[in-house]
């Protein structure tokens, strides 16, 4: 099934999969990760870190994105 992924985005699919299987996540464009219920840290598939949310519920992003702020 993982080597259907790419095929389904590629032709425009849009597919939301809840999963813990690192297989699934690598083809994935987009990761969005759930802890404690809330969104926990974004990032792209290739896992480059986009923002991360700490307990108090602040942003924080990655160095070399900060500074464009």
């Amino acid at each position: 099934m993982v080597e259907l992924l790419p095929r389904l985005i590629a032709s425009g699919q849009s597919l939301v999969i809840c999963t813990h299987d690192p297989r699934v996540v690598e083809t994935a464009d987009q990761v969005l990760l759930i802890s404690g219920g809330t969104l926990a840290a974004e990032s792209t598939g290739g896992g480059d870190l986009l923002a991360v949310l700490d307990q108090g519920d602040r942003v924080h992003l990655p160095r070399d994105l900060a500074g464009l702020f």
